[in-house]
């Protein structure tokens, strides 16, 4: 929910949505569980200063924010959407959310003994980890030559975006298994003359970023070869 409004936020302010991170989750939730026992809401009371944090769980950063907040009321969308409220209405909270460096984002949530609610949001700039996505456009058959062509993309980031570097591509005939027809290359089709009659033949593609990140293989697609 939170997540969803804040980025909601910055999509209409002209900003990249942040992408959610399980590491920084996980520092969040252990942040908020902090201030949440001691009902202190304060950057001391959940653990002190983000960056050591960060560096602790290895977890690459160049800038960090962080941002806590509490409601009495138990946990709910209702409780959640007065964290988001009070902190829209925060000149600093509202920076944070509206970071032009950051990332990353980690939410944490937790509850104290009287049901009051209490979050940690943990933003970060880290490099470019999201795995970029690789797609098959078109499979066709002159005769017995078949073109394939492919396209990739790398999910947005706010900074850091590493962008697409090149592709594998792989072919399969019914009869065989999978071979490597293309390796780290920039281009974005490939021609097979002289298919064999009778025969299915099978393609898939997968994207690599600058920083050597991997997509999924794409779900094959056939072309028959009568």
């Amino acid at each position: 929910m939170l997540l969803g409004w804040i980025n909601a936020d910055r999509e209409s302010v002209g900003l990249v949505p942040w992408r959610g991170w399980g590491a920084l989750d996980g520092l969040a939730l252990d942040r908020a569980d902090r201030i949440a026992s001691s009902q202190t809401l304060s950057h001391a009371a959940a653990g002190g200063n983000v960056g050591e944090a960060l560096d602790a769980r290895s977890i690459a950063w160049s800038w960090y924010g962080e941002a806590l907040g509490m409601t009495g009321a138990t946990l709910s969308e209702a409780s959640a959407r007065q964290i988001f409220d009070a902190w829209m209405a925060s000149d600093p909270h509202r920076a944070i959310l509206r970071s032009d460096v950051d990332n990353y984002v980690g939410v944490g949530v937790a509850s104290a003994a009287d049901g009051s609610t209490w979050v940690s949001l943990v933003a970060t700039q880290s490099p470019d980890h999201t795995p970029p996505v690789a797609a098959s456009v078109s499979l066709r058959r002159v005769g017995l030559t078949i073109t394939y062509t492919w396209r990739g993309t790398d999910p947005p980031l706010q900074t850091l975006g590493a962008g697409i570097r090149s592709f594998d591509v792989q072919i399969r005939r019914d009869d065989r298994s999978w071979r490597t027809i293309r390796n780290d290359t920039t281009s974005t089709s490939f021609v097979r003359p002289g298919a064999a009659h009778g025969h299915w033949y099978l393609f898939r593609v997968q994207a690599a970023d600058r920083r050597g990140t991997l997509s999924a293989w794409t779900k094959p697609v056939r072309i028959w070869v009568p």
